[in-house]
């Protein structure tokens, strides 16, 4: 992953790396390769960044909003918890931003346990901030 702290990450790249993430999880189910390629992607991006500003939280919530919703796809979810928690480590989230992730996460079924124990620890991890 040592090419994307030298790419330069867009919006219209952010939306293909969604929109292909979406895709694969209409087509695959549990696409586990290009989850794991998007998860490491996004990380890579935000500890390559010396500042997190808003436009740049901006931009990733609603890509991290759908990876949360992704119910269909365990590895989708469980890498938008990963994309979260660096985020949440590198800067300090506006409280609009953390509500709207702990509504998406609260509107889970408690079914699958494990998605629900890190969807926990994500939530723990926030207020401990």
């Amino acid at each position: 992953m040592s090419n994307v702290p030298s790419c330069k990450v867009t919006k219209h790249f952010l939306f293909y790396l969604d929109f292909q993430m979406q895709e694969q999880v209409k087509l695959h189910r549990n696409p586990s390769t290009w989850a794991a390629f998007y998860c490491a992607t996004l990380v890579a991006y935000i500890r390559a960044l010396h500042r997190i500003n808003n436009t740049v939280i901006q931009a990733l919530v609603p890509y991290l909003v759908a990876g949360l919703k992704a119910k269909d796809s365990r590895d989708f979810q469980l890498g938008t918890y990963m994309i979260l928690a660096q985020l949440a480590a590198a800067t300090s989230l506006p409280a609009d931003v953390v509500h709207s992730f702990i509504v998406c996460q609260k509107k889970k079924k408690k079914k699958k346990k494990k998605a629900f124990s890190h969807s926990m620890r994500n939530k723990i991890y926030f207020f401990s901030k």
